[in-house]
């Protein structure tokens, strides 16, 4: 009787490049060769169509890595630099005592409410502020996600005048929350306002649950503080690798 022992799907992206966007090996039958064997298949399959380079995203916090890279390993996979990192705070108490170590801005902040939200959507459409929001840090983002109106803040100059920047948080599930948006205009950024405002909201957290944040690579200040710090005290950082291999 046949039985279906792994399966691996790939996504033509172009004439000659495919995404490997799916790969199974069924639990009990791991540590056989099985997954090699596949891959090692998959790859010829893909030489006959046409295909030069395979190209790989996976993250490392997956539960089936060891497999997985060894796999990987053995068909001589090579690697690009990460393009992305995933921090995982474990307890938000820990992490606003500990922070209070290295951070002296007290930036003021406002809680979101429908009234400051209003005043957040008005500022963003000014002109001076179009150019300068990352596509992936839009505040209004994630609008079919439940927003954290308890964690979430606004940063607002010395004088209360303007907002210079905002932490905004979602709930995904039950018990974990991502930090979907933290910036802060450019010309503020020297004072560590982005640090004491990840460490407010900690603070308004109140420890309800795992959060999640992403950390570009390019941002190497705060990727920087993350391994230096973070991960000392009660935060776990992971990557979304790039693999690839030419064929």
């Amino acid at each position: 009787k046949e039985q279906l022992l792994g399966i691996a799907l790939f996504n033509q992206a172009t004439p000659t490049i495919a995404a490997l966007i799916s790969f199974k090996v069924h639990p009990e039958r791991r540590n056989r060769k099985i997954g090699t064997t596949l891959l090692a298949f998959s790859e010829s399959v893909c030489r006959q169509w046409g295909i030069q380079q395979l190209l790989l995203n996976y993250r490392t916090y997956w539960k089936s890595n060891t497999y997985w890279e060894k796999i990987l390993k053995q068909q001589q996979w090579q690697y690009h630099p990460p393009n992305m990192y995933y921090v995982h705070v474990n307890n938000t108490d820990i992490l606003y005592e500990k922070m209070g170590l290295h951070i002296e801005a007290k930036p003021i902040f406002a809680s979101i409410n429908p009234q400051t939200w209003e005043q957040l959507k008005s500022t963003i459409a000014q002109p001076d502020w179009q150019n300068s929001i990352p596509d992936g840090l839009d505040p209004l983002q994630l609008a079919n996600k439940q927003l954290d109106l308890q964690a979430s803040v606004l940063i607002l100059n010395n004088d209360r005048t303007n907002m210079i920047g905002w932490v905004i948080f979602h709930q995904l599930s039950k018990s974990i929350w991502q930090v979907t948006s933290l910036f802060v205009k450019e010309e503020y950024r020297t004072s560590k306002i982005g640090l004491a405002a990840i460490r407010e909201s900690a603070r308004r957290h109140q420890n309800r649950g795992r959060v999640h944040f992403m950390v570009q690579p390019e941002n190497t200040k705060m990727l920087a503080y993350v391994k230096r710090y973070m991960t000392k005290w009660a935060c776990d950082l992971f990557s979304q690798e790039v693999a690839y291999k030419e064929l």
